[in-house]
C-alpha cells in the first residue's frame, strides 16, 4: 500500500498547530486571572471552593492541550523531514510507525534536541505549502465588574437601618430623659440590667439598628451585612469571564478541523492506514471535540453565574422590600414607646413581634439562597467530571474512550 505525502502540507500543518498551540496557552493565562473566585462573599462564598476547582481544572486542560498540540507540529514537521529522505515505501513504514506514539508517553521518542518549530523547519525545495492558517483570531477582554447592585443594596440598608430618629425625638438630651422613662417598662419584660443597657444606649445614639438591637436582642443589620449580603457583580464578572472562553474554544475546534480538512487530500493512506489514524482519531475523534465540549461547558457557566446571580438579586430585594416594611412599623412602636406621639398598641412585646418575624423570614430567604447555591454546586459537579475526563483524552488515554 503506497503513501502519499506532501512534506510541504505536513509543514504547513505544523505551522497552524504552533498558532494553536500559542492561542490555548494564552487562554490558560486568562483563565487563571479572571475566573478566580476569592471574592465571592455572602452566602455566595459557598461557590468559592468548587469554582476554584473548576478553575484549576479548566487551567491544567489548557496547559495540556498547549503542550500535546506543541509536540504534534514539532512530530509533523520531524517527519516532513524524514519523509524528503526516504522513497514511498520508507515512508509508509514511517507513517505506520507513527501510530505507536499517538499518546506521546515517555517512550514516545519525543525529545527537546529533536523538536522542529515551526519557525525552524528545514529549508527545501518542497517549502510549506499555503491554506493554513496561524491560529484563530482570539481576543480575550477583561470581565467588567459592576458594582450597581451591591450598592444599591447598601445604599437601601443605610436608608433602612442607619436613620438617625434624632430629628423626631429631639436633642440627645431629651432622648437621654425618656430613655430613662422608659428603662422600667424594659425591666418589665427582661431585667434591671436591660433597662440600664436600654437607657444607656438611648443617652449615646439614635441608631435605628442599635436602638432595635437594644430593645429587641436582634441585630437585623449586622445579619444581613454578614450572612446574607453578597457582592452579585462579582458572580457576574465571573460569568463573563467563562463567556469570553466559549467563542475562543469553538474557534479552536474550527481551525483544527479546518486543518485537518486541507491536510487530507495530501495524507492518505487508504481506510485503516495510519494517515487515517492519525486525522481521525488523534484530531478529529480527540483534540478537536474537546475543544467543542469546553466550549460548551464554558457558555454553561456562564449561564449558570448569570442565572444565579439574577435569582439572588430577585430574593435579596424581596428581602429589603420586607426590611423596609417591618423596620418602618418597629420605627412607629419605637416612637410610641419614646411618647413622641400615637403609634400602634402593644408596646415592646408589639416591638419585638414584628422584628421577630422580620428575623424569621431573614432565615427563610437565607435558607432559599442555599438552596440556590446547592443547585449551581450540583452542576458544577457534575460538569468537574466531564473536564477530568477531556484532561484524560488530551493525554492520549483510549481506555476513557471504551
Amino acid at each position: 500500500m503506497s503513501v502519499d505525502v506532501e512534506p510541504r502540507h505536513l509543514r504547513g500543518f505544523a505551522k497552524q498547530l504552533v498558532g494553536d498551540s500559542t492561542v490555548i496557552g494564552s487562554m490558560g493565562a486568562y483563565c487563571s486571572t479572571n475566573t478566580d473566585p476569592a471574592k465571592l462573599d455572602g452566602p455566595l462564598w459557598l461557590l468559592q471552593d468548587l469554582m476554584g476547582m473548576y478553575r484549576d481544572k479548566m487551567v491544567e486542560i489548557m496547559g495540556v492541550a498547549e503542550d500535546r498540540i506543541l509536540r504534534m507540529s514539532n512530530e509533523l514537521a520531524l517527519t516532513a523531514d524524514r519523509y524528503c529522505l526516504t522513497d514511498a515505501e520508507g515512508a509508509e513504514g514511517l507513517a505506520e510507525s507513527y501510530v505507536v506514539v499517538l499518546d506521546f508517553g515517555d517512550d514516545s521518542g519525543y525529545t527537546g534536541d529533536e523538536t522542529i518549530g515551526a519557525s525552524q523547519i528545514a529549508d527545501d525545495n518542497q517549502g510549506v505549502a499555503d491554506g493554513y492558517s496561524d491560529g484563530p483570531d482570539v481576543e480575550l477582554k477583561e470581565p467588567e465588574y459592576d458594582s450597581f447592585f451591591i450598592d444599591w443594596v447598601r445604599g437601601a440598608l443605610d436608608d433602612i437601618f442607619g436613620g438617625i430618629i434624632a430629628d423626631q425625638l429631639g436633642t440627645a438630651g431629651q432622648i437621654a430623659e425618656v430613655g430613662a422613662d422608659i428603662a422600667g417598662d424594659v425591666v418589665g419584660i427582661f431585667d434591671e440590667e436591660a433597662g440600664k443597657a436600654v437607657s444607656q444606649t438611648l443617652s449615646l445614639s439614635s441608631n435605628l439598628n442599635d436602638l432595635i438591637k437594644q430593645f429587641t436582642d436582634y441585630d437585623i443589620l449586622g445579619k444581613l451585612s454578614t450572612d446574607v449580603i453578597g457582592d452579585s457583580g462579582r458572580l457576574r464578572q465571573l460569568g463573563k469571564a467563562w463567556e469570553q472562553l466559549e467563542p475562543a474554544f469553538t474557534k479552536l475546534y474550527e481551525d483544527l478541523e479546518s486543518g485537518v480538512t486541507t491536510l487530507d487530500g495530501h495524507w492518505d493512506s487508504g481506510p485503516g492506514g495510519a494517515s487515517e489514524v492519525f486525522v481521525d482519531d488523534l484530531i478529529r475523534g480527540r483534540w478537536a471535540p474537546c475543544m467543542d465540549g469546553l466550549a460548551n461547558l464554558c457558555w454553561m457557566l456562564a449561564l449558570q453565574c448569570e442565572g444565579m446571580a439574577m435569582q439572588y438579586e430577585h430574593l435579596i430585594k424581596t428581602l429589603v422590600w420586607l426590611a423596609r416594611f417591618y423596620v418602618g412599623k418597629a420605627r412607629k412602636f419605637l416612637l410610641a414607646l419614646l411618647g413622641q406621639h400615637d403609634g400602634p398598641s402593644g408596646g415592646l412585646s408589639g416591638l419585638i413581634d414584628a422584628i421577630g418575624e422580620l428575623w424569621d423570614l431573614i432565615l427563610g430567604v437565607l435558607e432559599a439562597i442555599w438552596d440556590e447555591c446547592m443547585m449551581f454546586i450540583q452542576f458544577l459537579k457534575t460538569t468537574y467530571a466531564t473536564i477530568k475526563q477531556y484532561v484524560n483524552i488530551l493525554q492520549g488515554d483510549f481506555d476513557v474512550l471504551k
